[in-house]
């Protein structure tokens, strides 16, 4: 009775320890394949004068056989302004299993603040030179306050 109690109380520490998501959403690719020209929108919720940390979260299927993930990725503030920048977020060989799914976690900003409230619309679109991406099944996005 003593190590279970031990044990939830450990596993308990290390989830309090990593802070909740204040956003954490994603969408599903049909056949698991993100076409280039399907621009992703996710809706932040923001308080005024808060910092925030946001990643790229991607399920890679073994079908993907890129050697890295290219991405803009574009953040409109609620108060008006817009900042945008592409990113590419290198993979290698022991990031993709074959058989399985895998998720990975992409750091994009890192203590962004907001001057107002409101929701902060997230566009993250495809830049791969093909159309059809295989191997992605869901693509999304984490916001955490900084810590």
């Amino acid at each position: 009775m003593i190590k279970k109690g031990f044990l939830l109380l450990c596993a308990l520490f290390l989830f309090g320890c990593y802070p909740k998501p204040v956003f954490d959403g994603s969408v599903p690719m049909e056949n698991s394949i993100w076409n280039r020209f399907n621009f992703l929108i996710f809706e932040v919720p923001v308080v005024e004068n808060e910092l925030l940390d946001f990643y790229l979260k991607v399920d890679f299927t073994d079908e993907y056989s890129k050697k890295e993930l290219i991405t803009n990725i574009t953040f409109y503030a609620p108060d008006g302004s817009m900042r945008s920048a592409d990113y590419t977020f290198p993979l290698n060989e022991s990031t993709i299993v074959k058989g399985t799914t895998q998720q990975h976690l992409f750091s994009i900003r890192t203590q962004m603040l907001f001057s107002s409230g409101g929701i902060c619309e997230v566009r993250v679109e495809n830049k791969a030179i093909k159309v059809r991406t295989p191997g992605i099944s869901s693509v999304g996005i984490i916001a955490r306050r900084s810590e």
